[in-house]
Protein backbone atom coordinates (compact mmCIF):
# COMPACT_ATOMS: atom_id res chain seq x y z
CA UNK A 1 0.00 0.00 0.00
CA UNK A 2 2.94 2.41 1.03
CA UNK A 3 4.30 1.91 -2.74
CA UNK A 4 0.92 2.44 -4.13
CA UNK A 5 0.72 5.96 -2.77
CA UNK A 6 4.39 6.56 -3.61
CA UNK A 7 4.09 5.61 -7.41
CA UNK A 8 0.91 7.64 -7.49
CA UNK A 9 2.94 10.88 -5.74
CA UNK A 10 5.99 9.91 -8.24
CA UNK A 11 3.50 9.96 -11.37
CA UNK A 12 1.43 13.61 -10.34
CA UNK A 13 5.11 14.95 -9.94
CA UNK A 14 6.34 13.69 -12.86
CA UNK A 15 3.34 15.36 -15.04
CA UNK A 16 3.14 18.69 -13.44
CA UNK A 17 7.03 18.85 -13.72
CA UNK A 18 6.79 20.51 -17.60
CA UNK A 19 3.79 22.59 -16.66
CA UNK A 20 6.39 24.12 -13.59
CA UNK A 21 9.35 24.72 -16.18
CA UNK A 22 7.07 26.85 -18.58
CA UNK A 23 8.34 30.13 -18.88
CA UNK A 24 4.57 32.39 -18.27
CA UNK A 25 6.73 35.84 -19.48
CA UNK A 26 6.72 37.54 -23.06
CA UNK A 27 10.00 36.90 -24.91
CA UNK A 28 10.76 39.45 -27.75
CA UNK A 29 12.22 36.37 -29.33
CA UNK A 30 10.65 34.96 -32.44
CA UNK A 31 8.70 31.95 -32.59
CA UNK A 32 10.60 29.26 -34.35
CA UNK A 33 7.32 27.41 -35.59
CA UNK A 34 5.85 30.59 -37.17
CA UNK A 35 5.90 30.28 -41.32
CA UNK A 36 6.84 33.83 -41.37
CA UNK A 37 10.15 33.06 -38.97
CA UNK A 38 13.04 34.83 -39.73
CA UNK A 39 16.62 34.55 -37.57
CA UNK A 40 17.66 36.89 -35.13
CA UNK A 41 20.90 38.77 -35.59
CA UNK A 42 23.63 35.80 -35.64
CA UNK A 43 21.09 33.24 -35.81
CA UNK A 44 21.52 30.66 -38.58
CA UNK A 45 18.31 28.37 -39.19
CA UNK A 46 17.72 25.51 -41.73
CA UNK A 47 14.72 23.67 -42.58
CA UNK A 48 14.87 20.44 -44.52
CA UNK A 49 11.82 19.97 -46.64
CA UNK A 50 10.16 17.10 -48.39
CA UNK A 51 7.29 17.68 -51.29
CA UNK A 52 4.75 14.92 -52.97
CA UNK A 53 2.50 16.36 -55.57
CA UNK A 54 -0.03 14.50 -57.66
CA UNK A 55 -2.76 15.92 -60.04
CA UNK A 56 -5.52 14.14 -62.37
CA UNK A 57 -6.92 16.30 -65.36
CA UNK A 58 -9.73 14.19 -67.38
CA UNK A 59 -10.24 16.33 -70.84
CA UNK A 60 -13.55 16.09 -72.70
CA UNK A 61 -15.32 17.46 -75.49
CA UNK A 62 -18.29 19.73 -74.88
CA UNK A 63 -20.38 16.75 -75.29
CA UNK A 64 -18.34 14.91 -72.47
CA UNK A 65 -16.70 12.57 -74.43
CA UNK A 66 -13.58 11.66 -72.98
CA UNK A 67 -10.29 12.89 -75.02
CA UNK A 68 -7.87 11.47 -72.24
CA UNK A 69 -6.90 11.59 -69.14
CA UNK A 70 -3.49 13.19 -67.62
CA UNK A 71 -1.67 12.58 -64.59
CA UNK A 72 0.92 14.56 -62.77
CA UNK A 73 3.37 13.37 -60.20
CA UNK A 74 6.37 15.03 -58.06
CA UNK A 75 8.49 14.41 -55.79
CA UNK A 76 10.78 16.47 -54.53
CA UNK A 77 13.50 17.46 -51.80
CA UNK A 78 14.59 20.99 -50.87
CA UNK A 79 17.02 22.46 -48.16
CA UNK A 80 16.96 25.63 -47.36
CA UNK A 81 19.20 28.06 -44.66
CA UNK A 82 18.97 31.59 -43.19
CA UNK A 83 21.49 33.78 -41.61
CA UNK A 84 19.86 36.88 -39.80
CA UNK A 85 22.68 40.28 -40.35
CA UNK A 86 20.12 42.17 -38.51
CA UNK A 87 17.12 41.30 -36.34
CA UNK A 88 14.98 42.53 -39.74
CA UNK A 89 17.80 41.45 -42.39
CA UNK A 90 18.38 38.18 -43.66
CA UNK A 91 20.21 36.04 -46.14
CA UNK A 92 19.07 32.80 -47.40
CA UNK A 93 19.79 30.27 -49.34
CA UNK A 94 17.71 27.58 -50.95
CA UNK A 95 18.97 24.05 -53.25
CA UNK A 96 16.92 21.23 -54.08
CA UNK A 97 16.86 18.01 -56.03
CA UNK A 98 13.80 16.56 -58.04
CA UNK A 99 13.48 12.93 -57.51
CA UNK A 100 10.89 12.55 -60.17
CA UNK A 101 8.65 14.26 -62.20
CA UNK A 102 6.35 12.29 -64.00
CA UNK A 103 3.97 13.31 -66.73
CA UNK A 104 1.43 10.41 -68.26
CA UNK A 105 -0.87 11.44 -70.81
CA UNK A 106 -3.60 8.56 -71.86
CA UNK A 107 -5.60 9.40 -75.05
CA UNK A 108 -8.67 7.37 -75.44
CA UNK A 109 -8.10 4.86 -78.29
CA UNK A 110 -4.22 5.45 -78.05
CA UNK A 111 -1.18 4.76 -76.35
CA UNK A 112 0.24 6.25 -73.22
CA UNK A 113 3.00 9.10 -73.68
CA UNK A 114 4.72 9.50 -70.24
CA UNK A 115 7.76 11.76 -69.45
CA UNK A 116 10.07 12.13 -67.01
CA UNK A 117 13.16 14.18 -65.36
CA UNK A 118 15.07 14.19 -62.01
CA UNK A 119 17.97 16.19 -60.92
CA UNK A 120 19.13 19.06 -58.82
CA UNK A 121 17.08 22.33 -59.37
CA UNK A 122 19.18 25.66 -59.89
CA UNK A 123 20.51 26.85 -56.21
CA UNK A 124 18.87 30.12 -55.12
CA UNK A 125 19.99 33.37 -52.90
CA UNK A 126 17.86 35.52 -51.43
CA UNK A 127 17.67 38.56 -49.26
CA UNK A 128 14.59 39.44 -46.69
CA UNK A 129 13.47 42.72 -45.04
CA UNK A 130 11.43 42.61 -42.76
CA UNK A 131 9.36 45.94 -42.58
CA UNK A 132 6.68 45.44 -39.82
CA UNK A 133 6.94 42.94 -37.20
CA UNK A 134 4.45 41.52 -35.23
CA UNK A 135 6.31 41.76 -32.17
CA UNK A 136 5.74 45.80 -32.31
CA UNK A 137 2.75 46.23 -34.95
CA UNK A 138 -0.63 43.98 -35.65
CA UNK A 139 0.67 42.53 -38.95
CA UNK A 140 4.04 41.29 -40.01
CA UNK A 141 5.36 42.48 -43.82
CA UNK A 142 8.41 41.00 -45.25
CA UNK A 143 10.20 42.29 -48.69
CA UNK A 144 11.92 39.74 -50.75
CA UNK A 145 14.43 39.85 -53.71
CA UNK A 146 15.49 36.41 -55.32
CA UNK A 147 18.64 35.56 -57.33
CA UNK A 148 18.53 31.88 -59.05
CA UNK A 149 21.55 31.39 -61.19
CA UNK A 150 21.31 28.91 -64.24
CA UNK A 151 23.91 26.78 -62.75
CA UNK A 152 22.41 23.00 -63.94
CA UNK A 153 21.67 22.58 -67.92
CA UNK A 154 17.89 22.53 -68.03
CA UNK A 155 16.46 18.92 -67.06
CA UNK A 156 15.09 17.14 -70.08
CA UNK A 157 11.87 14.39 -70.08
CA UNK A 158 12.68 11.16 -71.68
CA UNK A 159 10.09 9.80 -73.29
CA UNK A 160 8.71 6.36 -72.40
Amino acid sequence: MRSTKFLAAAAVFALTTPALAQEMESSSARILSDPLYLPLRGQIYGSTEYTYGSATAIHSTRTGARIDTTNLTSNAITQEFQYGITDDFTLRFNWGYDISDIASRNPVGGSETRRDSSGWNDPQFGLTYRVLDQRDSPLTLDVHADYAPDAFPAKSANRR
